[in-house]
This record gives C-alpha cells, sequence and structure tokens, in this order.
C-alpha cells in the first residue's frame, strides 16, 4: 500500500502458488483509489487463479478482469454512484471446466427531497455467458431498473417502489 497523499491510495499484491499440478497461475490485485467527501473513485484489476486464497474461509479466486466504481456527491442531500466489471474464469484453461464471463454495470442518484422525502433511482445490468467443451454456450443478459420515494414518519418508513426486472 502506497499512499502518496491523504486522499490517493495505491496498492498491489502478488502471490504464485505452488501446486502439485503442472499449471500455476500467477496471482495479482492492482488497483487506486481517491476519496474526498465530495468525489470517491475506486479501480482495480484482478488475476487470480485457481489456487489465489487471501483470506481463510473466503474464496475469490479464478476470475481476472477490471472493476471500477465512483461516487459524486455535490451536495449533502445528492449524491450519484456507478461501477462497472468485467471478469472470465478459467484462467488455467481446464478443457474440463466451464468458462464463465460476465459484464455489469450499475448506476444511479439518491436525493433528499423537501418534506424529508428521499427518492432513489437506479440501473443495473449484467451480462453473462458460460461456455464449456462441447456443449453450448449458456448466454444471459439482465437488465433491473428501479425507483424509490419514502418518507420517515416517527419510527416507521412508509416508501413506494417501482421496479423492473427483465431477463
Amino acid at each position: 500500500l502506497y499512499t502518496p497523499t491523504t486522499r490517493l491510495k495505491v496498492y498491489a499484491e502478488a502471490s504464485q502458488p505452488f501446486a502439485s499440478t503442472g499449471k500455476k497461475v500467477t496471482s495479482l490485485l492492482a488497483g487506486a483509489s481517491w476519496e474526498s467527501p465530495v468525489f470517491t473513485w475506486k479501480a482495480n484489476y484482478a488475476s487470480q487463479g485457481i489456487l489465489y486464497f487471501p483470506l481463510a474461509g473466503y474464496f475469490a479466486g479464478d476470475r481476472q478482469g477490471p472493476f471500477t466504481e465512483a461516487r459524486l456527491r455535490p451536495w449533502k442531500r445528492l449524491e450519484f454512484y456507478g461501477s462497472a466489471s468485467r471478469y472470465r474464469s478459467n484462467l488455467e484453461r481446464t478443457e474440463s471446466l466451464p468458462s464463465l464471463t460476465s459484464m455489469s454495470a450499475s448506476g444511479g442518484v439518491q436525493a433528499v427531497l423537501p418534506g424529508n422525502f428521499s427518492a432513489a433511482g437506479g440501473i443495473s445490468s449484467v451480462y453473462f455467458n458460460e461456455a464449456a467443451a462441447g456443449v453450448d454456450a449458456i448466454t444471459s443478459n439482465n437488465r433491473q431498473l428501479n425507483a424509490t420515494l419514502s418518507r420517515a414518519l416517527r419510527r416507521h418508513t412508509l416508501h413506494v417502489e417501482a421496479r423492473e426486472i427483465r431477463m
């Protein structure tokens, strides 16, 4: 971890697994982040083989690709956010295992309105593909839109929500 300023952080890690099998993938994760009260941005690139195991009880291995997210809060009562990623698996290219690819993106807005009302809206989409030797590829392209209007009343919150899901 390198922190050249209080707001900027740059980080990286790498590992080379020891395995009895012939194929080994060097795993790495590198990224940067900028954090301020108005703007936050994070981005990383992961290349993690099947033997990547960063923490006991948690498995995040066998994926490769970029990820980024950002948040903009120009005023205390308004916030915009978004994220995107693109990953693929089976980095060892083992023919007996399927290869998975995914692309996802999401974004939205949250606002505090007059009269103690809150509003939020967002969109999220995920494209997923699974391919295996000798089998037709399975593809999924999903999208979700949602909007919420809410208001706190004493110890309760009333809200109205609209959601559209396309699969």
